[in-house]
């Protein structure tokens, strides 16, 4: 199991924003994902991905908007 953390720094329209991924840590035995979120991040979410390379993604989670 593989877990990633994507963010983007940007604001305005979310088809125009760069987004980028970065590994995240994968506890299997405590169920849990954690990663460090860069500096400037103003929106991100997780994915996890299983033995298949099947995905399951967080909702997005807004921390700022800069206009």
């Amino acid at each position: 199991m593989k877990a990633e953390l994507t963010y983007t720094k940007a604001a305005g329209v979310w088809k125009e924003r760069p987004w980028e991924s970065i590994p995240a840590t994968v506890d299997a035995g405590a169920q849990k994902v954690a990663a460090t979120l860069p500096e400037g991040t103003t929106v991100y979410y997780l994915n996890l991905f299983d033995n298949r390379d099947a995905v399951v993604s967080s909702e997005h989670e807004v921390l700022a908007e800069s206009n």
